[in-house]
């Protein structure tokens, strides 16, 4: 269509230069010249109508392409190639995750809550890669409790560059409240309670065992929670 206005364009001109160039020596009337300036006048309109239409196209075909506002990896293609995807449609074609850094949201109780902060060293574990630790750091905090569950959501990052983690899996998280190097730590069941003091049974002499009283400090029993986590867009 902008080829064939453009051809109609450069007939016209010809035209009308031919009449401007014979009209002075009378081998062309005035009605004639007149009639060749309107020629090309509408040649042209008709030529910039025709760009214009070619441009409204281009726009309406790049609005056939849709980009992610993010690099990713495609998790959910709820439509196949070829379509037809409405103005009105609410539903999302695709969800693209980022999965080079992760969030985890730790569930913390009141009486843990004090100590955590912006910055603290947090622990995940998954239930899908047994034995394996991934550090992290609390990034941020949730302003409220959960009025159901009286408990206080921290959202930790893990960086996933080697991509061994995946958005959905389940796992248990722990936030570093304190640091004591010298402790002597037992495991909580090995703590028993008598008479309102605490003993543990240590070997003593081979197989023999002693009861031997202690003082409990920190109670480290009760950091690790159940933690959810998610990629850049999607929780998990």
């Amino acid at each position: 269509m902008v080829a064939q206005s453009e051809a109609s364009v450069s007939l016209a001109r010809v035209n009308h230069d031919r009449a401007v160039a014979l009209a002075p020596n009378g081998v062309v009337s005035q009605q004639a010249l007149q009639q060749a300036e309107a020629a090309l006048a509408t040649a042209q309109a008709n030529h910039a109508a025709a760009k214009a239409q070619l441009a409204a196209l281009a726009v309406r075909l790049g609005e056939t392409r849709i980009e992610s506002p993010l690099d990713g990896l495609v998790a959910v293609r709820r439509l196949d190639p070829g379509a037809l995807v409405g103005p009105t449609g609410s539903s999302a074609i695709v969800t693209v995750v980022h999965t080079d850094t992760l969030r985890v949201f730790i569930s913390v109780n009141e009486r843990d809550a004090p100590g955590v902060a912006v910055g603290k060293d947090a622990h995940v574990e998954v239930d899908a890669l047994p034995g394996r630790s991934f550090l992290g750091k609390v990034v941020r905090l949730s302003p409220t409790f959960d009025p159901t569950t009286r408990t206080l959501d921290a959202e930790v990052h893990l960086q996933n560059a080697d991509g061994v983690l995946r958005p959905g899996m389940y796992g248990r998280g722990a936030i570093v409240l304190e640091m004591h190097p010298k402790a002597l730590v037992v495991p909580e069941a090995a703590v028993q309670i008598s008479n309102e003091k605490q003993y543990v049974f240590a070997l003593s002499g081979g197989d023999k065992v002693q009861r031997r009283s202690v003082e409990t400090g920190v109670d480290g029993g009760a950091c690790w929670r159940s933690c959810r986590g998610s990629s850049s867009t999607t929780r998990w």
